[in-house]
Parts: C-alpha cells; structure tokens; sequence
C-alpha cells in the first residue's frame, strides 16, 4: 500500500517538477 500511495504523489508532484525542469532547460 505504502508504494501505491508514493507513486500516487510522485504522479501528482511530477507535472509542476518537469515543467520547472524545462524552465531551467530553457535558460
């Protein structure tokens, strides 16, 4: 259950995560 709920947050958290990623990419 324990790794269910991580990877339920990972998935929430991960589309803000990637997109400042590619702010960072982009300067």
């Amino acid at each position: 259950v324990f790794l269910a709920v991580t990877m339920f947050v990972v998935v929430l958290i991960a589309p803000p995560l990637i997109m400042i990623a590619r702010q960072h990419m982009m300067m």
